[in-house]
């Protein structure tokens, strides 16, 4: 099938790549629109005095398209009135129209009509920019959605790096700490480097005391450190990572499935929410118990089926997790087993209090 997806007002064909990525892993042809003047479309708000100039875009691609091949339009908000006039145009290259939250216009329920409802129902556009043009007594000429109505009418039920790639000029509210200072960063080469240890130096005979050191330092000054040569396969490292960020790509629904239940911090979501008022860190998380296995959540990592393509994801980070959870189980092991060897030299020597 051959979606064709026409995007509503004051925004692009791209604000459908979630969408589009979704139908394209399902097999089917997907072709996203920009509007005149919208997007990445060449027209300037002077080229397109009338609705119909603004759809052309659409039009001249209805028109393209093999006498043969029959289409599904789907519009969303003001494309409504886009794929309708489509419609009217092309009824033999139309299979299904789908009106996504759209307007749907008719002999009775003209665009003015349906505006004027429109904006009834939005009450207020806050800090949208509405020109006219033509003069303060004829209809507007663009319209541009203010940030404050896009977080609070749009992308309110987004998570905050959706917020992010529409370039809004302010953070939302939950996201602003006014009682934090800001981090300090230095780029002095003299500034404290997180410990490094080295995996292969710890069960070298050669480095191995050396190593122990650092190892012992890193635990008692940093409470961490990078562990480096450890021989978990950098291929399955980066596999984990890019199935996590294709999770994250998802469409809000599909992550909402695997959301955080109330009292537990385990699944997607914000870490430590515990009030509406509470500030939130900008990054939203995903965050599983993977070993021991009987502590794992079945509402997160089930046996799940694959007949779905964001649960063939989880059924791949599932996958991933385990392999990746073997390998960290085999380091952590060896770097226990290194820890031991400094406790057991510092034991004959100190006191039960220092060991602690």
């Amino acid at each position: 099938m051959h979606f064709v997806l026409v995007h509503g007002a004051c925004h692009g064909a791209w604000c459908w790549y979630k969408v589009a990525t979704l139908l394209k892993t399902a097999g089917h042809r997907v072709t996203a629109l920009d509007m005149a003047a919208s997007g990445t479309h060449p027209s300037q708000l002077h080229d397109i005095p009338s609705m119909s100039d603004y759809f052309k875009p659409l039009m001249e691609f209805m028109a393209s398209l093999p006498p043969e091949e029959r289409v599904i339009l789907v519009g969303h908000s003001m494309g409504g009135y886009c794929i309708s006039a489509a419609m009217e145009s092309f009824p033999h290259k139309v299979s299904v129209a789908v009106f996504c939250t759209a307007f749907m216009p008719s002999p009775d329920l003209t665009f003015t009509t349906l505006s004027a409802e429109s904006n009834r129902r939005l009450d207020s556009l806050m800090n949208t920019v509405i020109t006219f043009a033509n003069g303060p007594n004829n209809q507007p000429t663009s319209i541009l959605f203010g940030p404050d109505c896009m977080l609070s009418k749009l992308y309110q039920l987004s998570p905050p790096e959706e917020l992010a790639n529409r370039s809004l000029t302010s953070v939302p509210p939950r996201y602003v700490h006014i009682d934090k200072d800001p981090p300090i960063i230095s780029l002095n080469s003299s500034s404290p480097q997180v410990p490094v240890i080295d995996m292969q130096k710890l069960l070298s005979e050669d480095f191995k005391d050396l190593e122990l050191h650092k190892l012992d330092c890193a635990c008692k000054e940093w409470g961490f450190f990078q562990l480096i040569n450890h021989e978990v396969s950098k291929c399955l490292v980066e596999k984990f990572k890019s199935e996590i960020g294709d999770f994250f790509k998802l469409p809000i629904e599909e992550k909402n499935k695997y959301k955080q239940q109330e009292g537990d911090v385990e699944g997607y979501g914000n870490a430590f929410v515990v009030s509406e008022e509470q500030k939130l860190d900008w990054g939203d998380m995903l965050y599983f118990t993977t070993l021991p296995i009987h502590l794992r959540k079945p509402h997160l990592l089930p046996n799940l089926p694959l007949s779905f393509s964001h649960e063939k994801l989880i059924f791949n980070i599932r996958g991933w997790l385990d392999s990746f959870g073997q390998a960290a189980v085999e380091f952590c092991s060896r770097v226990s087993n290194s820890y031991a060897d400094i406790l057991a030299k510092k034991g004959a020597d100190s006191s039960e209090d220092e060991l602690v």
